[in-house]
């Protein structure tokens, strides 16, 4: 059984169509789900019209002071998202770069594992703290 059928495929995004005849480019395995862990987390919850549920408040941290109280929360809004719209995959650690944080950037690291294939996957999502 090939990974394809494991994890599946879905559309790219954003979406792109080089010819109508072969219709959008596609994104399957272990990139499926890191393009749909970077969609969930750059979602607001309430933004999706079918699905009002679905997302992640970072946004609501823009501004916050980045101590242990706001990194908590925001660990938990993760790991909230995750278990509950992405369950293709067991979230094992949420970690923080911190380094260019005085850059108004706080690298958020996630790293999972895919449930179908056992297989390790990460993910550093960058979340910039001063911008809309």
């Amino acid at each position: 059984m090939s990974l394809n059928q494991l994890i599946g495929s879905g559309w790219g995004f954003p979406p792109r169509f080089q010819r109508p005849s072969t219709g959008p480019a596609m994104q399957e395995d272990e990139a499926l789900i890191q393009q749909s862990l970077f969609i969930m987390l750059n979602t607001r919850t309430g933004e999706r019209l079918h699905n009002t549920a679905y997302g992640c408040n970072l946004k609501d941290y823009l501004f916050q002071p980045t101590d242990a109280e706001t990194l908590t929360d925001i660990k938990e809004d993760i790991a909230r998202s995750i278990s509950q719209y992405e369950k293709r995959v067991t979230l094992e650690e949420i970690t923080f770069n911190t380094d260019n944080l005085y850059d108004g950037l706080l690298n958020i690291q996630l790293s999972y594992r895919i449930k179908s294939t056992n297989q390790a996957g990460n993910l550093v999502f960058p979340f910039y703290l001063t911008e809309g």
